[in-house]
């Protein structure tokens, strides 16, 4: 069964085996919160408001979802094969918890005028996607993107802000570091 409290409380399966989430249009907001092991599956997009994992998390493969608050991972977060979507207009996301570092298959931010803050270092396996808003890091909250990321995207409104990490593993690979500063200054190294 499905337990739901209301504004601001805690949706979660009392039995940790399954968990149902939908489109709140009536602007409730709903959380998610596995405090066990938690296997979303399917390929669709599932839309979460603020997600708060103190167990184990596995995103589906090939599936998509939609981050429209904070994640927070005090336990572990196992992305698979999808694409994480940052996506709260105008608002501040922030990656965070006692996590030590997070990797991510494809994450994309979608946050017109917004931000995703890097409060722990974030690792991208495969793709990063620059459509809308910044991704904020600092010097002890990087983002590294593994020698296979493909980056798409990138403009004035859609940039990393602070150090990024593209590693190279051979001689001849030329590499993009969409990044800025108040404005987007992409570098490319070959």
């Amino acid at each position: 069964g499905i337990a739901y409290g209301g504004t601001g409380k805690s949706l979660t399966d009392p039995n940790a085996d399954r968990i149902y989430f939908w489109d709140d249009s009536a602007g409730e907001t709903a959380w998610l919160t596995a405090s066990t092991g938690l296997t979303i599956s399917g390929t669709s997009i599932t839309e979460f408001n603020d997600v708060i994992v103190s167990g184990a998390l596995t995103l589906p493969a090939a599936g998509t979802a939609k981050l429209e608050g904070d994640l927070t991972v005090n336990g572990t977060l196992t992305p698979s094969t999808s694409l994480i979507v940052f996506d709260n207009a105008g608002s501040t996301q922030n990656i965070k918890g006692s996590l030590g570092a997070f990797t991510f298959y494809r994450l994309e931010i979608d946050n017109t005028g917004g931000s995703l803050v890097l409060q722990k270092p974030v690792t991208i396996t495969n793709g990063l996607i620059l459509t809308e808003g910044l991704i904020t890091a600092t010097s002890t909250n990087t983002l590294t993107l593994n020698n296979a990321v493909t980056i798409t995207g990138g403009s004035s409104t859609s940039y990393v802000y602070g150090p990024l990490v593209h590693v190279s593993t051979g001689n001849s690979l030329t590499k993009v570091f969409p990044i800025g500063k108040g404005d987007y200054h992409p570098l490319t190294l070959t």
